[in-house]
């Protein structure tokens, strides 16, 4: 396996991450979380952050603008009040739905998780 096939770009785990929700998501709901997915994208494009080591315990140093699971939870954690009240201004009303679809997002995460057994390295869900 290649050394990098533990990196994911912010990019492409939102929009995994949208694929897969996608089936349980009615039109409306869908793009809310797609507005605020390309908010988040935002939000970690002006932390300089472009992808996410997927290993449980990364090996070694992260290279620029790479990030733990961890470290893109902590952030998470600070997109409501950071960036969209303290940045960006959000009305209560998308507030609220924004907190909604990044709860759904930590959990989704929490489970990307990459894990070793016997040998090789296998995405937990």
């Amino acid at each position: 396996m290649g050394q990098q096939a533990h990196i994911r770009s912010i990019r492409e785990t939102l929009q995994q991450f949208l694929q897969q929700r996608n089936a349980d998501l009615n039109k409306r709901t869908r793009k809310n979380y797609e507005e605020v997915l390309e908010l988040v994208e935002e939000y970690f494009d002006e932390l300089h952050v472009r992808a996410i080591d997927l290993r449980t315990t990364p090996e070694g140093p992260l290279g620029s603008g790479v990030i733990t699971i961890g470290k893109m939870l902590e952030h998470l954690d600070d997109f409501e009040d950071a960036y969209l009240i303290g940045r960006i201004g959000a009305e209560r009303d998308f507030v609220r739905v924004a907190a909604f679809v990044v709860r759904d997002l930590t959990r989704w995460v929490r489970g990307r998780r990459l894990t070793r057994s016997s040998g090789s390295v296998a995405v937990s869900a």
